[in-house]
């Protein structure tokens, strides 16, 4: 036998039999304040996402609609998601985190269907749309908010949570 394979074969047998050892002394990892959880990344990626989708929808809107209330409410969307999106792009290179730069398949799907629409059912879908991604928006991210121990994300969360707000309400000012 190789003097290579003998060491790797000791020290596989090593640690195996370290472990029961190991799981008697092992604390609970909690998370340092600062240190960025799985979830936290998480929400990053799936907040990058979504305003991507976001903006697409209120490019959209604004293409289609023919209210001219539904194109103000879009392009507030857009001018606030393109601070929020830089805003996180900015927090995620500063955690190391490379976000994703296109919609989930789900998002894309909801996209093309609504785009199928023409008129006031258009308005409608769009309008509906926006009520649900807001809620979801919020709720998102007041669980964020309560699981972080990041600083930073809970910063951001603090910055762009009355911008959710807003923007939900705004939706269903749209309802008529």
């Amino acid at each position: 036998m190789s003097r290579s394979l003998r060491a790797a074969l000791l020290a596989t047998a090593l640690s195996a039999a370290s472990l029961p050892v190991l799981a008697q002394t092992a604390m609970p990892v909690v998370p340092m304040a600062g240190a960025l959880t799985e979830l936290d990344r998480q929400f990053m990626m799936v907040d990058a996402s979504g305003g991507v989708y976001e903006t697409s929808l209120a490019a959209l809107a604004q293409q289609k609609t023919s209210r001219e209330d539904i194109k103000t409410y879009a392009a507030m969307l857009l001018q606030d998601h393109a601070e929020h999106n830089g805003a996180l792009q900015q927090l995620a290179m500063a955690k190391g985190i490379v976000l994703p730069t296109a919609m989930s398949a789900d998002d894309r799907t909801r996209l093309n269907g609504i785009n199928l629409q023409g008129g006031s059912t258009f308005d409608r879908s769009f309008i509906l749309e926006a009520i649900r991604i807001n809620d979801e928006d919020r709720k998102a991210a007041q669980q964020e908010a309560a699981a972080t121990a990041d600083p930073d994300v809970k910063a951001f969360l603090q910055r762009y949570a009355a911008m959710d707000a807003r923007h939900e309400q705004a939706a269903k000012m749209l309802q008529r």
